[in-house]
């Protein structure tokens, strides 16, 4: 699992049109550098000339675990200093939809329970709904449980009325899957 922060999505894609997924890396330097290299594993994705400390270029990632490291080259001495390799977890793949959403209102109540199956790849679900009125409210974020396991949540305190209820899986890096949706109709 990568730390939250150190993974890139189709959120983060500056060009979704081309393969894998494309990003700005920014890389500060020594005044004295006259090129970095930013390299995945050994690989070297870019050489770029830093303009007054900053080499900053687009490169295209592949979906996987990356390991980015720049490496800068002193334009007087030749000198070549290595900055910590930074692991990446790349994700152009967004989670399936949630499974059989289902949701009735409890007995005598305005609340909703809602239940439906896991999406592959999901690592919490977001639930919301939206009144006749086009109105939307989202719930707090729901965490995923292991694959093959359902998920629930309840939805408190609606007045009477017909209510469309939407379920998105997201994966880790926040990819965000297709909709599961439904309708319930909440009576007095």
């Amino acid at each position: 699992m990568v730390p939250s922060g150190l993974g890139l999505g189709l959120g983060q894609d500056a060009d979704p049109a081309q393969a894998g997924i494309q990003t700005t890396v920014l890389v500060e330097t020594e005044l004295s550098v006259g090129q970095v290299a930013l390299t995945d594993g050994g690989k070297t994705l870019a050489t770029v000339v830093p303009q007054g400390g900053v080499a900053n270029t687009l490169v295209t990632l592949s979906d996987g675990a990356v390991q980015l490291q720049a490496i800068c080259t002193d334009s007087t001495t030749g000198a070549e200093s290595k900055s910590n390799k930074m692991m990446l977890l790349v994700d152009s793949v967004p989670p399936q939809a949630p499974i059989g959403l289902l949701c009735q209102q409890l007995p005598s109540t305005g609340d909703v329970q809602c239940e439906w199956g896991g999406a592959l790849g999901a690592a919490q679900y977001l639930l919301s709904h939206t009144d006749a009125s086009g109105v939307t409210q989202q719930q707090p974020p729901i965490l995923a449980g292991p694959p093959g396991t359902s998920s629930s949540a309840m939805i408190y305190r609606l007045a009477p009325g017909s209510y469309t209820v939407f379920v998105v899986a997201l994966d880790q890096v926040y990819n965000q899957g297709p909709p599961a949706v439904t309708t319930v109709v909440v009576g007095p």
